[in-house]
This record gives structure tokens, C-alpha cells and sequence, in this order.
């Protein structure tokens, strides 16, 4: 059976679909270890965008957050064979953060990774200049997943794909039930 998409029209979607997302930071995450399959390297970036909420909203719960509030991110890996890494396009603008001091928060995210990538890795947090760039850069691979036996048919990962899915189908109905709330109310209605 012949795929629905040729590689170059899944990369166009991809594309597409990343910068509506309206990305504002560009991450790298190096666990700087040998022969990690993409199934660990999927898993470490789940564990990551948990961490990224939990020192978002100070807690160790987050589960029942909707999807909507928590982190939205695109990694994209690279490298499966020799180096492997995952490019991200995510949202960490101050709206979605809140008041937290920036330089605080990727101090800690940096915390974080070590951690997970047991002390080895390495990660790069900088604010993306112009999305399409990097949006560009991150899906180079994308018309090579086909040919790559180590992606089995992975192309990128979506931080929504690590929330539980009640919470992901909660986001839609809670939105329609916050919209004609302003802003203010909106925070003190998920506190």
C-alpha cells in the first residue's frame, strides 16, 4: 500500500501546522548518549514537557490541567544512527508563562534535562527570530524518515501526544465555557 502523503507534501503539512502553532523558542536536547532508540528518545522528551510543566505551575500533579494551559511543543529527532537529538519549536512566550523571571526558568529547564539525560546532556533554549527558519531546519529529516529504519515511521513527536486524553478532549469544552471570561478570570478559574 502506497502512502497518503508523499514525504515532501508531510513535510509541507508539518510545516504548516508547526507555525500555526506560533512557536517562540528554539530547543535542543542532546542526551549526548550512543545507540538510543526513538522509542527512548520519544520517552525523554514526554518526560521533558512534564517537567516543563511542572515548574510552570509549581506543582508535581499536572494531569489534570488541560491541554490547552500546558506546554506545547514540536520535536523533531535527528541524528537516530550516530548523535542523536531533538530540535524543538515550542511556545514559551510570556503569555503562556506568566510572570516567571525567563532567565529563571531556563536555568531550571537546563536542571531538568541534566537530570533526565543522567547528567550527560546538553540543551539549548533561544528565542526564535524568525519561525520559518527554524521551522525550515527542524524538518529537514522529515523526507528522510521513510528511508531511515530506526524512525519506524516517527517523524516528529507533539507534547499533546504525553497529556492524558481526558484532559485533551476537557481543553475543547473549556474553552467554549471560558471564552466569554476575561483573562483574569480565566487564571482564578484553573487555580
Amino acid at each position: 500500500m502506497s502512502p497518503l502523503f508523499s514525504s515532501r507534501q508531510r513535510r509541507s503539512h508539518l510545516k504548516d501546522w508547526i507555525k500555526a502553532s506560533g512557536p517562540t523558542h528554539a530547543i535542543t536536547l542532546n542526551p549526548n548518549e550512543h545507540d538510543l532508540s526513538i522509542n527512548v528518545l520519544r520517552s525523554r522528551f514526554g518526560l521533558f514537557c512534564r517537567e516543563v510543566d511542572r515548574l510552570k505551575f509549581g506543582r508535581k500533579r499536572i494531569d489534570n490541567i488541560p491541554s490547552d494551559f500546558r506546554f506545547q511543543a514540536f520535536g523533531l529527532p535527528e541524528h537516530l544512527a550516530s548523535n542523536a537529538h531533538v530540535h524543538i519549536a515550542a511556545d514559551l512566550s510570556l503569555r503562556w508563562m506568566g510572570c516567571r523571571l525567563e532567565d529563571t526558568f531556563f536555568a531550571k529547564l537546563s536542571e531538568k534535562w541534566n537530570s533526565l539525560s543522567r547528567g550527560r546532556g546538553q540543551i539549548h533554549v533561544k528565542p526564535i527570530a524568525e519561525a520559518t527558519v527554524w521551522i525550515d531546519y527542524i524538518t529537514k529529516e522529515v523526507p528522510r524518515a521513510d528511508a531511515d529504519p530506526l524512525r519506524t515511521g516517527v517523524d516528529f513527536f507533539w507534547s499533546v501526544d504525553f497529556h492524558p486524553e481526558k484532559m485533551v478532549l476537557e481543553s475543547g469544552r473549556l474553552n467554549d465555557t471560558l471564552d466569554p471570561l476575561n483573562p483574569k478570570q480565566r487564571l482564578n478559574t484553573l487555580r
